[in-house]
């Protein structure tokens, strides 16, 4: 099958990220990495030589592992409790087959500025019966530091994220939908 890996171009992906995600691979899932944010000066301290030779992954310590391995048992017991909202889903690092994203039409783009887009793929993943499955200790992705967006303030996103009745495939996705769900 086709699998799809997504990440940012602001995101430094550790050297077993995408084995980690091919390895955990099971019908019926879709795979959650985890994302460690670097601060600004991390950032800035990094050169092209460091990224290629994979330094950065130097800040994966010890202690954030243990963290890691704590959130990933956490995320897999609100996975089995079947909590809405969970677990926690990061867009610069997760996977599913071209199958599931195409019936849930990806991602919606009605969403606009910063936020709520990854949960409400999340959750219409779900709606067509996959199960969201943490790697967060396996599959680990460093986001480089950048202002945040000027629209995350605003959560302009929050109340379309939490309408009522959301459909498992989104009418402005990768396919422009009419409401009945045929192509325009």
């Amino acid at each position: 099958c086709d699998y799809i890996f997504f990440t940012d171009c602001d995101a430094l992906a550790s050297a077993n990220v995408l084995e980690a995600h091919l390895s955990n691979f099971s019908p019926g899932c879709f795979l959650l990495g985890s994302m460690i944010r670097m601060s600004k000066e991390e950032t800035e301290m990094l050169t092209p030589e460091d990224i290629m030779a994979g330094a950065f992954e130097g800040k994966l310590t010890p202690d954030i592992f243990g963290k890691l391995r704590r959130e990933n048992r956490i995320a897999r017991l609100r996975t089995f409790l079947r909590m809405r909202r969970e677990p926690h889903i990061y867009g610069t690092n997760f996977s599913v087959t071209k199958d599931a994203l195409l019936k849930v039409n990806g991602y919606d783009e009605n969403f606009r500025g910063w936020g709520n887009a990854d949960g409400d793929l999340r959750e219409r993943l779900k709606m067509i019966g996959l199960r969201p499955k943490p790697i967060y200790d396996e599959a680990i992705v460093l986001h480089m530091y950048h202002q945040r967006d000027p629209t995350a303030p605003l959560r302009l996103n929050r109340a379309y994220a939490r309408r009522r009745n959301i459909p498992a495939r989104c009418l402005n996705g990768i396919m422009k939908l009419q409401k009945d769900g045929q192509a325009q």
